[in-house]
């Protein structure tokens, strides 16, 4: 099936994952090669109802979670993108890249007090890129901001120390 995606013969992929999807008691990862095959000939509701079936049967499916993040965020929807990343950080090893797209999801979705979790995530890094650290303390700034404007100045000063350690000097 997935030589058949990745030749393009998307007819012939849908077919062999239709019957990998039957041969298995927990087909997350047959039901997601074929949401990810109606994906590429743009059947994205099709999709995304084979992504979350794979979910139902294993709510951590890690391609089955990247598939729906990846459609989202295509389509714009970045409440829903951002609700399947924030899971996919919860539940796999943090990497830079994907920190930084959830940064950017949580200050744009306004899921400020998010940025704590993943500041925990970020010191827990074992390499922690110049651009990775910018978005971490953009990230901070932003959450010691909102939290100032709650009033609640004491926990926002600790956010900006936070982040003044993180930015070291820069």
């Amino acid at each position: 099936g997935k030589e058949k995606l990745f030749a393009a013969d998307y007819e012939a992929a849908l077919e062999l994952f239709a019957e990998a999807i039957t041969l298995n008691k927990k087909p997350s990862l047959a039901l997601f090669y074929h949401g990810q095959t109606k994906y590429m000939v743009d059947l994205n509701i099709e999709a995304e109802e084979d992504y979350k079936k794979g979910l139902e049967v294993n709510k951590i499916h890690y391609k089955c979670q990247v598939g729906l993040y990846e459609m989202f965020k295509k389509e714009g929807k970045l409440k829903e993108a951002y609700d399947v990343v924030r899971n996919i950080a919860k539940y796999f090893p943090a990497n830079p890249e994907r920190l930084k797209e959830v940064i950017h999801l949580a200050i744009k979705t306004e899921n400020y007090s998010d940025i704590e979790m993943y500041y925990e995530l970020f010191t827990s890094l074992d390499e922690r890129t110049d651009d990775v650290v910018d978005y971490i303390c953009s990230g901070m700034f932003v959450y010691g901001k909102y939290l100032f404007n709650l009033g609640e100045a004491e926990k926002a000063r600790e956010i900006y120390d936070k982040t003044a350690i993180s930015a070291a000097g820069t």
